[in-house]
């Protein structure tokens, strides 16, 4: 690892082992961000002498300077002092973190290390008492950051009833290549992997397989439209601690037909040219990349009015927005689309030039530069 001595050194943290959501923003960053102007670092961490996963190989495979932390056990203390070492020896001019465990360590250097502190704030979730746990912890450390990055102004408004200074906040929201993926004609032997014909239709879930995700909702929509439309089947895109629930409740329903599980995908984009319709059950959301995916693809969604979820998708217009936690308003919508190739159809045509350039990775990319600047100066 070598770092340069001239341009100002950026320090970015981020635990994960997958390319999701914060992943996928900042390997889009570096896609659109003039690599002259800042030095940069991604630093991860290495588990009792595990690799960083997708997220790792994808970093190097992109030749991106990356760096692991030593973690002998999930409360190790000793991250502090590897990552003070760390920006001592390279003299880092900005740390960057994304995430409660990066965010924690962040609060502990502040006073220590003396360089600005800008910290991304992608969304909380609450699926267990740990989770909930360790958001309580990152509400304390990100309080400490010199700048806050809201990935919404749903978010926004959220950090400041929680006490963060509206002066400390920038809203910059996530972004999508206009790389023409929706000119790309589908593939049919993936439909056919599904035993779809031209006749059936596929509704695709994208997202982590956990209950603030909404499947479980969801499910209980598709049994409804089920009954109402035989050739139709849902793709579960996405992994986590809810498959096995899920599979439960497909099983209980006698949905398994009518469901099919793929995992997680690095490269979701073949999965929305063959859909139909997309679903996006949510119960809570910051700004999720799956809306706009979905827009870039041409392709209708149906989704829940959560978090910056209203500030992408417009009701009646480029998609149709519902209630979280209602299975019957959910199950309404799919429907109102599922009967109607020119709504569906419009609708996608509409998300197109709706997302583009409002949602745009250069002009994410040059607002996260002017805040760079503005923490330098």
């Amino acid at each position: 690892m070598t770092l340069g001595t001239k341009k100002p050194k950026v320090l970015i943290i981020i635990a994960t082992s997958i390319v999701g959501g914060p992943g996928k923003g900042l390997f889009q960053f570096f896609d659109f961000a003039p690599g002259e102007q800042f030095d940069y670092l991604i630093c991860n961490f290495s588990v009792k002498g595990g690799e960083g996963g997708d997220f790792e190989r994808e970093a190097k495979k992109r030749n991106l300077k990356f760096y692991l932390l030593k973690q002998n056990h999930y409360y190790d203390p000793t991250l502090i002092s590897q990552t003070k070492e760390l920006v001592k020896r390279h003299n880092f001019n900005i740390i960057q973190t994304h995430g409660h465990k990066a965010n924690f360590i962040a609060r502990f250097l502040k006073n220590s290390i003396q360089i600005p502190w800008l910290c991304f704030v992608h969304g909380w979730t609450d699926e267990d008492l740990k989770i909930r746990l360790y958001n309580r912890i990152d509400r304390w450390a990100i309080k400490g950051a010199h700048r806050v990055v809201a990935v919404s102004e749903d978010m926004k408004a959220k950090l400041v009833k929680i006490g963060i200074p509206e002066q400390k906040l920038t809203v910059i929201h996530n972004a999508i290549e206009d790389n023409g993926f929706y000119r790309d004609s589908p593939d049919p032997d993936l439909r056919k992997q599904f035993a779809a014909d031209s006749d059936t239709l596929l509704v695709g879930v994208i997202g982590r397989l956990s209950r603030e995700k909404g499947q479980r909702v969801f499910l209980e929509a598709w049994e409804r439209v089920c009954k109402q439309v035989s050739k139709a089947k849902a793709i579960l895109i996405g992994d986590g601690a809810d498959r096995k629930i899920l599979e439960g409740i497909c099983i209980q329903k006698g949905l398994q037909d009518k469901v099919i599980f793929v995992g997680h995908q690095v490269n979701p984009h073949p999965f929305y040219r063959i859909l139909d319709l997309v679903v996006m059950p949510s119960l809570s959301e910051g700004l999720p990349n799956v809306p706009l995916e979905a827009l870039a693809h041409k392709k209708p969604i149906v989704a829940t009015s959560v978090g910056g979820t209203p500030e992408i998708i417009e009701d009646g217009k480029n998609g149709i927005l519902v209630k979280p936690g209602d299975p019957n308003n959910l199950s309404k919508a799919i429907l109102a689309l599922l009967g109607s190739s020119e709504k569906r159809n419009l609708m996608g045509a509409n998300g197109l030039s709706s997302f583009y350039p409002k949602f745009s990775p250069e002009n994410r990319a040059l607002k996260i530069l002017s805040v760079y600047r503005e923490l330098l100066s």
